[in-house]
């Protein structure tokens, strides 16, 4: 029973470092002038720190209407803004 007490005792320390340091991360990213946004393909979900709102003004809960972010950026950089948010996706689908 104590080997049980002890285990639970150390996965609730580590989660709690972990929940202080993920508050720590995303205070430093809200404090920054950039947007920062993560999409998750696996569990479709989009995370997004920083200033978000200064320099976009659309939802950004589903990823249909995150490729409406390329319309933000100049023509030019079209292709690479979409390989770019699609990284993880790709690199998914190459087996080493």
């Amino acid at each position: 029973m104590n080997e049980m007490s002890y285990q639970l005792s150390l996965l609730e320390a580590m989660n709690n470092r972990l929940v202080n340091d993920e508050n720590m991360y995303k205070m430093i990213c809200n404090t920054s002038s950039n947007a920062i946004l993560y999409y998750h393909f696996a569990e479709k979900r989009t995370v997004h720190v920083g200033n978000w709102s200064h320099f976009f003004d659309l939802d950004s809960k589903n990823y249909s209407s995150l490729s409406q972010l390329i319309e933000y950026a100049e023509e030019e950089y079209h292709t690479q803004l979409h390989e770019c948010m699609t990284l993880e996706n790709i690199k998914s689908l190459i087996t080493i």
